[in-house]
Parts: structure tokens; sequence; C-alpha cells
């Protein structure tokens, strides 16, 4: 039986679970910002008391078979981490694809420096460097879809860090920690981690964890790491419901199904006034960086290229 007074059922009182996907999974699928997990799905669904924790495993079934129906698309359901492929590697081009690509590169290399210069590289200039840090994979699509197009890095350790992972994100910091401003003068930063994770006694254990590590590796005091959620005062604030599979505490995933709104604030709040458009602009205006420029500077490179240059 399970579910709640507002869950459809059948005439023998069972979950009518083809009426539970047109009334609500169908909406839920067309409005989320990033495919959600089944978990994250469950939430929201208990968000509206249509369901309960009991109910997890049978929608968890559904799930798969609406997306071998047809119904839901494969990519429309995140199935979580910790899968992959090893040893990846590029199809196959022909001679002529290959060269032509390589081509491209030259003849259009002002025009990608200049994409590229305001979207992997959009922080270059900037006074602080954001990132954020999640506990959970669940919420990592949705994270990462609400950064949009303002290239912060969106990382998650599924509860357990690692102490491999930590000295690689470490690394990666270090180099973040200078930049060049829009005078060519080489500039120390702020670097903000914004750490998202469970309120319960390991999701709490885990800010303790990463500040250990972050102080081995030589970064504590070097970066501002600040937990943003899920905290008490989001938890009462928001009234949000304990662990639906009776674990004590309160899930981060909990605060993205309940308080959607409030969740994507956060994000943003998070990251805009981190940002100078203004300097970021000027860097873009700068005569080094226009693509008539650095196309002159490449026509200069390819035109003296011998046969001891091409090896």
């Amino acid at each position: 039986m399970a579910g709640t007074e507002n869950t459809p059922r059948r005439s023998n009182g069972n979950i009518d679970w083809e009426e539970v996907y047109n009334l609500y999974v169908e909406d839920i699928i067309h409005r989320q910002i990033a495919p959600n997990t089944g978990r994250g799905l469950m939430y929201i669904l208990k968000s509206k008391g249509i369901l309960v924790k009991a109910d997890y495993n049978q929608l968890i079934v559904h799930l798969r078979d609406w997306r071998k129906d047809g119904r839901i698309r494969w990519n429309q359901i995140a199935d979580g981490s910790g899968r992959g492929i090893i040893n990846d590697f590029t199809d196959y081009r022909s001679p002529d694809e290959f060269f032509g690509a390589r081509i491209y590169s030259l003849k259009n290399g002002g025009d990608i420096y200049r994409r590229i210069l305001n979207e992997d590289w959009r922080w270059y200039g900037q006074k602080k460097y954001v990132e954020f840090w999640l506990e959970k994979h669940a919420i990592s699509g949705t994270v990462a879809a609400l950064v949009g197009n303002r290239y912060v890095r969106v990382g998650f350790n599924r509860g357990n860090v690692g102490w491999g992972f930590m000295h690689e994100n470490c690394e990666r910091l270090k180099n973040e920690l200078y930049t060049t401003d829009e005078n060519g003068n080489e500039i120390r930063r702020e670097i903000l981690i914004r750490y998202l994770g469970d309120n319960d006694k390991q999701g709490n254990h885990m800010d303790h964890e990463i500040r250990a590590q972050l102080e081995f590796f030589g970064m504590l005091r070097r970066v501002n790491f600040e937990r943003i959620a899920l905290t008490d005062e989001q938890v009462e604030a928001y009234g949000l419901p304990p662990n639906f599979e009776g674990k004590e505490g309160y899930e981060v995933d909990a605060l993205n199904a309940y308080k959607p709104d409030e969740f994507a604030n956060l994000i943003n709040e998070n990251i805009e006034p981190h940002f100078d458009k203004d300097v970021h602009n000027r860097i873009l205006e700068q005569e080094e960086f226009q693509a008539e420029t650095i196309d002159a500077r490449i026509r200069s490179k390819v035109k003296f290229l011998d046969e001891d240059d091409l090896g």
C-alpha cells in the first residue's frame, strides 16, 4: 500500500504508478534544471506528499521501466557516479579530417583564443576564484547547470575525499593562487571553496577531514573554505525533513528538492559578488587579446616553419 492520502491509487488500493507518472513524474522531468537521480526524484515526490520512504524501491523500478519504454530518455535520469571507461581514446579520423581540423585551428586561431578566454579562462585576471565542492554526486548535475556559463569548477567526493584526490585538488589550486591583472602585474588572489554536504554525523565529519587534508598539503591558510549547505539554520528555516531512509540527520539533496529557488539563489550568491565583469571586459579589450593580433602572430610563426621545425 504505502503512499499517502494524496497518492493516486487503483481500485484495489495499490499505488497507481501510471497516474504518478502522468500527474507528477512527467512534469518533474520536464521542469528539472539538470537530470535528477532516483534519490532526488524521491525527495521531490516526498516533498509533494505523494510518496513516502517505503515507496523508494518501487519508484526506482518504475523509473527503469519508464526509461525502457521510452517515456523518459536515458539521459534524463542521473545514474550516479562510479562508472566510466578506462583508457578511453578518440575515434579514427582520415588524414584529410585530421589535417583539416588543425588547419581550421590555425586559420581561426584568434577567434578560438578569444572564445576560450571568455569561457574556460574566464577567471583570468580576477582577484577572487571560486569552486564548489560537493559531498553528493546526486546534486552535481544541478549545481553544474546552475553555474551555467560562468565557468566555475564543481567537484564531488561521494562522502570520502580521498588523499590522492585532495592532492590533485591542491596542486590545481596552487596554479590558481596567482594571476595577472589587467595592467600586466602578477597578483595574489583569494580562493573561495564553497562546500555543500549532508548535515549528519558523517557529513559534518567531512568538513574536519577536508580541513585536515588542506592543512597537510599546505593549503588551509591559502584558501577560504566554507560550508554553505546543509546547515542547522537552513534545516530550521525551511523545515527540511530528515533522511527519508530513516538515518539520523539531513541530506543536502532535500534542500534542492524542497526549496529549489533558494538552492539556486545559494549558488548564485556565491558566484556573482566575486566576479568583476568590468575587469573581464577590460581584459577582452586589450590589444594582445584581439583576434587580429593573435592571427598575425600565428601567420608569423607558420610562415617561417621549415623542415627542421617540423621534425
